[in-house]
């Protein structure tokens, strides 16, 4: 490892051979972790706690670093170094783990992923990758540049520390039952820190300190919400967890096991019972609710690097924290690890393609590494990944590229296009500094039809000839041609065009999803059909209607909750009004062609036409998700949203418009991110801010529901089924200690005679069930009293109960 000061460096004093310093660190890590390792399989498991640093350096880092090098692939900037590495080393480590997964059992072996083989494949991988280094003469040296550190420049790199501890504190506080202080003290306290690193002027903010700043932010929000119950807490992660038990308890992976999409996933199969084996003492559920979280955290600075390409620091900053001010990212990320993942290799994917200072094999290897790594890790990513792909290619193709042409050159007459040509907002302020301009590359850098083709080929393979769980695409298109051939076509186009630019919309009417879904699903396929009903006059009285309050403070005047709501949708629609504007600016204005090369504006023309089709197509993005699908699309799309955004405010702001632009989405990051209505007290309860909410009692898991768990799978009978309310069943899934029969729902015209009920705590303390329906997660009265007049109760802790 090289310390360059800036006098001993110059004068050559104690600067080590290129690299030494790094073989011989990686010797040692992997020297020690082996000892360490050899101590536990004579039984010694007292130091295994030493193995954890170790082997997450040897496994997650360490692998793609040589690698790397190996290729001569070398990162543009600060951060890019550690992305491109973490990547590299989490698709080797799949890929040993499914070669020994493969492999093995052919040699009577039958449990392949047991620790023994993976930390000696993990140590040989290591170990062949330093000889071939040394052997080809690779330079590992990695250079570290100190400089003189004044107060401030101190005080902005420990900020971003002290935001992960009050994160991970703030978590650990409300799950004892406390306030969420800590919590707003980390929403706050980034708003004011970027408002500090963007208005400093000059040299006072040091380029590393912006990435190094991205990661620890994105980090402490993530934990945030994943460290919230001493239990996984969550939707996806339940049935992910579930899933990995699987390939853990057999220590092999079979998607024989379960034929799901979810157990196609090696990023929750695989990868975690990988991880598990190098590093035995981290719970297996602080796997996916801490390392799966500080790897995902390194996708905003990924993202970061692909948006340095075209704008300055500060502009690609704000660019980020407008990304990671986005609900899926806030709220849902933490509970969707196998997406997490995936959308960490689709950036990277972007990120190595687009860096042309690299050879170009080099590029498209690495590119074709991330891209089967995201195949590895989550189907829909991967199909949206190759729908923004094969729009690009379509759109780079000679027919259309001069419909393109001839739509730019038209001398359009519209308000906008004149606001847009006006002089006053000609240039983007602060747009590219000189220090920091990169040398314009017109070579093209957008993955071609190779590139995609094969992805499409490795996709088939996978999901079809492989596993055989491609159903959820046929599931998609089959949806697709519905919403086409169907005759309201025409109404859930403009209905979902309406829906995302109307500041006062309605939401459908509650009452009236309920009574659907109680009407569709009394009887239907999820029921016991061996099992004997109760009739009709048993639960006669019975009302499926209920109105749980999830309401900060009901006693703030309506009047105030309202202007509050109606000041967060009249951001998000301008949000949405800046993405409409850049993306004109870029394409059709030379200031705009100047800024963006030819790849990037085809790139967001795919993107868009996605993004479109999920809008007015409500029946695709129910298959999906619109905010997950929006989530991925806005890696590309957030760099035109601040662009109009600065050109829209400098028509106002004049030649404060940067600061006005950084002030608004630091706005926009607070009302999302909650901190304004938490504030004020207006709006909905979020999970990571309190003890109650709609997120909560679905959500969130108990010790008490653990306890009630593990005694149904342990006295029940396992012939019959259990009913309980949708997401309990995923608790029931994640933490039984057998396959539980569980029917999806508590309507009393579904219960059968000789069945269990489940009730998890919100079903006992609130009387309220939940069911996502039609894209909404809705609540309804959890039958109690019709359990308590037909049934007996044959489990209470005081909190959970299982009747009979």
């Amino acid at each position: 490892m090289e310390y360059k000061t800036s006098k001993h460096y110059r004068k050559g004093i104690n600067k080590p051979a290129p690299g030494k310093a790094t073989y011989i660190a990686i010797l040692i890590a992997v020297f020690v972790y082996l000892s360490i390792m050899s101590a536990e399989l004579r039984g010694d498991s007292n130091v295994l706690w030493a193995a954890v640093p170790p082997g997450l350096f040897i496994s997650l880092l360490t692998p793609g670093f040589m690698l790397m090098r190996l290729l001569r692939f070398r990162a543009r900037r600060d951060g890019e170094g550690i992305v491109f590495s973490a990547g590299l080393s989490i698709f080797l480590l799949m890929a040993a783990g499914l070669t020994l997964n493969t492999l093995l059992p052919l040699a009577g072996i039958g449990d392949p992923l047991a620790p023994k083989y993976v930390v000696g494949l993990v140590a040989g991988m290591n170990a062949a990758l330093l000889l071939a280094c040394y052997m080809r003469g690779v330079d590992l040296n990695v250079p570290v540049r100190l400089r003189q550190v004044n107060f401030m420049t101190a005080t902005l790199y420990a900020a971003p520390v002290l935001f992960v501890a009050g994160g991970i504190l703030g978590a650990i506080s409300l799950n004892n039952g406390g306030s969420n202080v800590l919590t707003m003290f980390v929403l706050g306290g980034v708003a004011v820190f970027s408002l500090v690193v963007l208005f400093s002027g000059g040299n006072k903010v040091p380029a590393s300190l912006l990435p190094f700043s991205i990661y620890l932010i994105s980090l402490a929000l993530l934990l945030s919400m994943s460290l919230r119950g001493w239990l996984i807490s969550g939707h996806d992660i339940l049935q992910e967890f579930s899933v990995f038990q699987l390939t853990h308890a057999h220590l092999h992976w079979s998607i024989g096991y379960f034929r799901d999409a979810y157990n196609a996933c090696l990023s929750i199969t695989i990868l975690p019972t990988v991880i598990s084996g190098l590093a035995p003492k981290i719970p297996d559920q602080y796997i996916f609710r801490f390392v799966f979280q500080a790897v995902f955290a390194l996708m905003p600075v990924a993202m970061y690097g692909f948006i340095r390409r075209y704008v300055n620091r500060r502009y690609a900053f704000i660019t980020v924290l407008f990304f990671i001010s986005q609900v899926p990212l806030l709220r849902d990320s933490a509970f969707l690890t196998r997406q997490e993942m995936a959308l960490f290799f689709f950036t990277l994917l972007l990120t190595a393609m687009i860096n042309t200072a690299a050879p170009r094999g080099a590029r498209f290897f690495m590119a074709l590494v991330f891209g089967m790594s995201m195949i590895w890790s989550h189907y829909s990513t991967t199909y949206l990944g190759l729908g923004v792909f094969l729009t690009a290619l379509l759109i780079k193709s000679r027919p259309v590229r001069s419909v393109r042409r001839r739509f730019t050159a038209i001398n359009w007459p519209s308000a906008i296009w004149r606001m847009l040509r006006k002089s006053s907002i000609r240039k983007i302020p602060e747009r590219v500094e000189a220090s920091e301009a990169e040398t314009p590359d017109k070579s093209g850098w957008l993955p071609g039809w190779l590139f995609t083709l094969l992805l499409i080929c490795l996709t088939l393979a996978w999901n079809t000839l492989i596993t055989n769980t491609s159903n959820n695409l046929s599931t998609v298109a089959g949806s697709l041609w519905k919403t086409v051939s169907s005759t309201n076509g025409f109404w859930d186009l403009q209905k979902g065009v309406g829906q995302q630019f109307s500041v006062l919309g309605k939401s459908q009417d509650q009452s009236q999803l309920i009574t659907e879904y109680a009407s569709s699903f009394a009887g239907g396929d999820n029921t016991d059909r061996d099992g004997l009903p109760y009739l009709p006059d048993k639960y006669q009285g019975y009302n499926p209607q209920f109105d749980t309050p999830v309401l900060l403070n009901a006693k703030v005047p309506a009047i105030v909750g309202q202007s509050v709501y109606y000041f967060g949708e009249v951001a998000k629609k301008l949000a949405k009004v800046f993405m409409v504007v850049g993306i004109i600016w870029l394409i059709a204005t030379r200031l705009g062609w100047s800024l963006a090369d030819d790849d990037l504006k085809v790139l967001i023309e795919a993107n868009i036409g996605v993004l479109i089709l999920f809008v007015v197509m409500p029946m695709v993005s129910g298959d999906y998700g619109l905010l997950r699908a929006y989530e991925q699309l806005l890696v590309v799309l957030a760099l035109p949203t601040v662009i109009g955004g600065a050109i829209l405010l400098k028509a106002i702001f004049k030649r404060y418009a940067y600061h006005a632009t950084a002030v608004f989405f630091v706005i926009y990051f607070l009302y999302i991110g909650s901190f304004i209505p938490q504030l004020i007290g207006v709006g909905y309860a979020q999970m990571q801010l309190n003890n109650f909410g709609t997120y909560y009692d679905i959500y969130y898991t108990h010790q008490s529901e653990d306890y009630s768990i593990k005694w149904l799978g342990t006295h029940a009978n396992s012939q019959l089924p259990v009913y309980a309310d949708w997401f309990a069943k995923k608790k029931i899934a994640a933490f039984g200690p057998r396959p539980i029969w569980v029917i999806a729902n508590v309507l009393p015209a579904n219960i059968t005679q000789d069945s269990y009920v489940f009730a998890d705590e919100t079903n006992v303390n609130k009387g309220a069930a939940f069911v996502f329906y039609q894209q909404h997660e809705l609540n309804y009265q959890f039958p109690t009293a019709f359990l308590n007049q037909q049934k007996d109760l044959i489990y209470d802790n005081g909190k959970s109960e299982i009747f009979r």
